[in-house]
């Protein structure tokens, strides 16, 4: 039956299931067999030498058959169900007489909207199930047979006789056969399904029938029991074991009258006797058979009968009528306001527009006429939380529903009427507060678009009919939009002029403006930020603490653009990376409908240096419009606090960096002009993988250091940060050079013993290219384009093909460094460090200290000794400081410690890194680098000299240490003669530069002795124990990684090693304590 909570009145004349029929009862087991008795022993005569025969056992005797089971009985019929006869009378659904059969009366009331509300139940009872038969009793099992007797002992052997044999076993008796199983009894038939019942409901008003719902099923036929199991036979007894045989005489022994001894032997044992046989097991009981299913009763009748006021039937039907809407359209006709409302439409649906429904087909889908009044409306549609839905709204009274007449069953009509509604209105779009430094404080608004539904419903007594519900969804959208603000996304601080442009579109069909109606008004209010010059307005105001121009919009034709066009320049109290609000608001009919907004970045200029002019920077800094504001503050917080003067190339303003990507040529001013950057340092955060490949390999080849002996001795650096790999940056690399191909006599050869395969080119190949890094291990090689193409030459002589191998114009002692960020983008780096911008201590691993440290790293040495000259910097009067945090052993126990890296410790590593090389690499003949840091040192004697005390002994640790620990190095080499010009030059230097330390800067005779124990001790110790994995070399290749390795294992056995290793991190290691240096 159905769920029947929800329904105001319930009638159940069902027929009573049948009763399941009794299960079968179960047979008895058979008794078992009695077991055989046991043979008796032999015994044996005074007489008789032999033993006699023991007696057989006698068998056991048969178990009894099991008892058969009884048959399950029958399961019952279901009952018919009863007739129902009803009568509804009344005039609404608030109170309705309900006559049951002539003799019950009782009035109701049905709630508003309820589908069904009156349930009559006659469904025939289900037919009751058979029981199952039972199971046979199992036989009873057959007896063992008795044990056979043991056989008789024969007669000791005497002085005059042998002894006699012993008696056979007897024979063991035979088991007893099982007795055969019960018959299973039959399993019961089912009952057969009751009949469903007659329902009759009568009334004079045919709206009633909508709330009456009715079941007359059929009854369900009750399956057939299950047959029972026959029962198992029993089993067969066991046969008795034979009887074992009798003992033999014993022996007998004696001596004559001579002494003589004599045995005269003793019988033999008997045999034993055999096993009595198995009896047989009793045969299984047969198995009842399975009753049969009932049958299916037979389903019952429904009669809906409509009558007149004399009670004779006007129309009798087993189905009531049904409405079904199938399609309709919608007019609109405008906005409606308080003040207007106009009706035309201009082929937009609008937020509060009119919108009238028409042209509603609907169809008597059911069985009966549909009762007149029957009443057609549009009701509102109000969308869920999970419907992104914009609401339409219903009109009031009888705007929004019509009448329908009668319709016959099947009968087709099209309203002639409308239904009226109304498109919910709109919020304004809300201004949100923008901040340069952290940006919205909320998303703003989108435009205004979404999607509407509306939905027919036609009723009978507020009672909805499901397939009535016929829906369709319409996009609501205001007429006229901003379509777009086209401006420059950046614009510089130096007279910089451009034109703003608002472009209004109208895609409607009407024209709109302030000319043609009141209804149609339009106007604008553009605000601009207050760092903004708007250099063609004079009728600017003041509002919400932007510049603000309002205007009207005179007019737009119909599916027509209007455009307003600013000229704006930036004010010089602007800072770089700022970004610029304008914010434009289109108001129709005075009220605002759409907020777009446009941002111009203040982007940095770059400042050329005339020929006659050295350059006075220090770092070229590359940017682009993925910098933000604070992110470009956290940069120049390193770049100041270290005292360095920086240009800039930003990438959006050049459209390019080396190249003008609009014509593929040299910008007319050009950070490459005459290699200006040569020596310098370029910091480059890459916006994404692909931005290395604006910055042409040649101009960074320009950047680094020249080793030609026609030009000065200049050291630059890069940093590129980006989600780049060292061999990605190589490559890049090396698509510019030119291939040189390898010479052919070199891939010639004979072959008499096998074919040439490509192993053996390849063989070749890599050999050459091994003799080339043998010769220059600085040098970065690369093969490529190896191709196979045997052709024989001569009598089993072949060339093997072609290969070509290419040489950067630079070496793995070049400071071009790579920072890899963990994003494809450099956006934010600094920023997610997450510490106040203030902070002046920055952990190891974070990633203002990895960038502090690539910075300096990539100073040329003259700059770096420059940050030494110059006390009164701000990294050195606010003590920055890169803690290592790490753990050590005390007492069993893991202790945290930190360790404080200062600029001084991090100048001096940068030193020993740059000038290490030195040692590593023979095809360098002289120190380049040392010669460098000497030079700019006793360029600022006078500096140095006039430092306090504290000042003098940081900068003489430093140099010291560098120069102290590379003396070190230089003293392992010297047995080659490869290193000894070089050995020579070092001492010479390292001998200088302890008398510029010590007699003519340090003039304290404790901060001479504190600096040199101090240097000895730092030699010993782990104080430079750092690892950095995101601060990468990517000239060093796996080759020179591998060969810095070996010189670091080669010299462990003297104490100090120091070593590069640029693929996972910048390190050196002390023997003594282990761990990595970054160097």
């Amino acid at each position: 039956m159905s769920a029947s909570s929800s329904y105001v009145f319930v009638l159940n004349r069902s027929g009573a299931d049948g009763q399941p029929g009794a299960d079968g009862t179960n047979g008895v087991a058979g008794l078992g067999g009695r077991n055989g008795l046991n043979g008796m022993n032999g015994g044996r005569e005074e007489s008789r030498m032999d033993g006699f025969k023991g007696q057989d056992g006698q068998p056991g005797t048969n178990g009894l058959r099991g008892t058969d089971a009884s048959n399950g009985q029958s399961g019952q019929n279901g009952g018919n169900g009863n007739v129902i006869k009803v009568k509804l009378i009344g005039d609404s659904n608030q109170k309705i007489l309900v006559q049951v059969n002539n003799a019950q009366d009782r009035y109701i009331s049905i709630p508003d909207h309820s589908q069904k509300a009156i349930l009559l139940v006659g469904n025939g009872g289900n037919g009751g199930k058979g029981g199952n038969g039972g199971h046979g009793g199992p036989g009873g099992a057959g007896g063992d047979g008795g044990w056979g007797g043991v056989g008789g002992p024969g007669q000791d052997a005497s002085q005059w006789s042998i002894g006699g044999s012993g008696g056979p076993g007897g024979n063991g008796g035979k088991g007893g056969d099982g007795g055969n199983g019960g018959a299973a009894g039959h399993g019961g038939m089912g009952g057969d399904g009751g009949d469903g019942s007659i329902i009759e409901v009568e009334t004079y008003n045919p709206g009633l029938l909508k709330f009456v719902t009715c079941e007359c099923r059929s009854g369900v036929s009750g399956k057939g029991g299950s047959g029972g199991q026959g029962g198992k036979g029993g089993s067969g007894g066991n046969g008795g074991p034979g009887g074992a045989g009798g003992p033999g005489g014993a022996h007998f022994m004696f001596t004559d009258q001579n002494g003589i001894l004599y045995c005269n032997q003793g019988g033999f044992p008997g045999r034993m006797g055999m096993h009595g046989e198995t009896g047989a097991c009793g045969l299984n009981g047969a198995d009842g058979t399975n009753g049969r299913d009932g049958r299916d009763g037979r389903p019952g009748q429904i009669i809906f009968r409509v009558l007149d006021q004399y009670g004779h039937v006007l129309e009798s039907s087993d189905n009531i009528y049904d409405l079904q809407i199938d399609s309709f359209a919608i007019i609109p006709c405008g906005v409606h306001t308080d003040y207007f409302q106009i009706n035309e439409d201009d082929g937009i649906l609008e937020p509060g527009e009119t919108i009238y429904i028409c042209d509603i087909q609907v169809q008597n889908v059911g069985g009966m006429t549909l009762p007149e009044n029957t009443i057609l409306s549009a009701p509102t549609t109000m969308p869920s939380s999970r419907e992104n839905y914009h609401p339409f709204v219903a009109a009031q009274g009888v705007e929004n529903c019509c009448t329908l007449p009668a319709i016959p069953k099947g009968g087709l009509f099209k309203v002639p009427s409308y239904l009226k509604g109304y498109i919910a209105a709109a919020s304004p779009p809300e201004f949100v507060n923008y901040n340069y430094l952290t940006g919205y404080e909320k998303p703003p608004p989108d435009r205004f678009k979404k999607e509407m539904k509306i939905e027919t419903l036609g009723s009978v007594f507020n009672s909805p009919f499901e397939k009535s519900k016929c829906s369709s969804v319409f996009t609501v959208q205001y007429p006229i939009l901003i379509e777009t603000i086209m401006g420059p996304s950046q614009l510089g601080k130096n007279n910089d002029t451009a034109t703003v442009t608002i472009r209004f579109s109208n895609i409607s069909n009407l024209d709109y403006g302030a000319s043609v109606s009141q209804h149609k008004k339009l106007s604008f209010s553009i605000y601009f930020d207050n760092k903004f010059m708007i250099l063609n307005e004079r009728n600017i105001k003041e509002r919400d603490k932007m510049q603000c121009v309002h205007e009207h919009i005179e007019l737009i034709q119909a599916k027509r653009s209007y455009e307003r066009h600013f000229l704006v320049s930036v004010q010089n109290t602007s800072e770089y990376f700022e970004r610029l609000r304008i914010s434009a608001h289109l108001l129709l009919r005075d009220q605002t409908i759409e907020i777009s907004e446009h941002f111009i970045r203040v982007s940095p200029s770059y400042q050329p240096c005339t020929n006659t002019v050295e350059n006075p920077h220090d770092i070229l800094f590359i940017t682009d419009n993925h910098l933000s504001r604070v992110e470009y503050l956290r940069y120049m917080r390193l770049f100041e606090g270290c005292g360095l003067r920086v240009n800039y190339w930003d990438i959006e303003r050049y459209n390019g960096v080396s190249m003008d990507a609009t014509n593929g040529t040299r910008h007319e001013f050009s950070w490459t002009d005459k290699n200006m950057y040569q020596g310098k340092t370029v910091i480059f955060p890459l916006p994404d993988e692909r931005s290395i490949h604006l910055l042409n390999p040649r101009d960074q080849f320009s950047v680094l250091r020249n080793l030609g002996e026609d030009t000065k001795n200049v050291r630059g650096g890069i940093l590129l940060l980006g989600n780049l790999s060292c061999e990605q940056i190589r490559d890049f690399l090396f698509a510019s050079t030119d291939s040189i191909h390898l010479p052919e006599q070199l891939l010639t050869e004979r072959f008499f013993t096998h074919k040439a395969t490509y192993e053996d080119l390849e063989k070749i190949c890599s050999k050459f290219i091994h003799e080339l890094e043998e010769e220059n291990p600085s040098k970065i090689y690369k093969l490529h384009d190896v191709k196979f193409e045997p052709s024989k030459t001569g009598i089993g002589k072949y060339l093997l093909g072609s290969a070509q191998y290419s040489v950067l114009p630079c070496s793995a002692c070049d400071n071009l460094y790579s920072i890899q960020v963990e994003d494809r983008s450099s956006e934010n780096y600094l920023c997610k460090d997450n510490i106040a911008f203030t902070e002046t201590k920055f952990s190891l691993q974070s990633h203002c200290a990895t960038t502090l440290i690539g910075i300096i790293f990539t100073l040329s040495p003259q700059r770096r000794v420059e940050i030494l000259a110059n006390p009164n910097l701000k990294c050195k009067s606010e003590q920055w400081s890169i803690i290592k945090e790490y753990q050590e052993r005390e007492k069993k126990l893991l202790v945290t410690k930190h360790q404080e890296y200062s600029i001084y410790d991090i100048i001096a590593l940068s030193f020993y890194n740059d000038m290490h090389h030195d040692v590593t690499y023979k095809d360098i003949s002289t120190s380049i680098i040392a010669p460098l840091i000497m030079e700019a040192f006793e360029k600022r004697l006078v500096a140095f000299k006039g430092m306090n005390s504290f000042e003098k002994v940081k900068v003489a640790q430093c140099m010291w240490y560098a120069f102290k620990h590379i003396k070190h190095d230089f003293k392992w080499t010297a047995i080659f003669s490869s290193m000894k010009n070089k050995t020579k030059q070092f001492k010479e230097l390292c001998s200088h530069l302890e008398d510029l330390l010590f007699k003519n800067i340090l003039t304290e005779k404790e901060d001479k002795k504190m600096v040199k124990k101090q240097v000895k001790l730092l030699l010993c110790s782990n104080h430079y124990l750092i690892k950095l994995n995101n601060l990468k070399r990517p000239l060093l290749t796996p080759r020179q990684e591998d060969m810095e390795e070996d010189h670091k294992e080669s010299k462990s056995k003297n104490g100090l090693v120091a070593t590069i290793n640029m693929h996972s991190s910048l390190e050196a290691q002390n023997n003594s304590n282990g761990g990595f240096h970054l160097v």
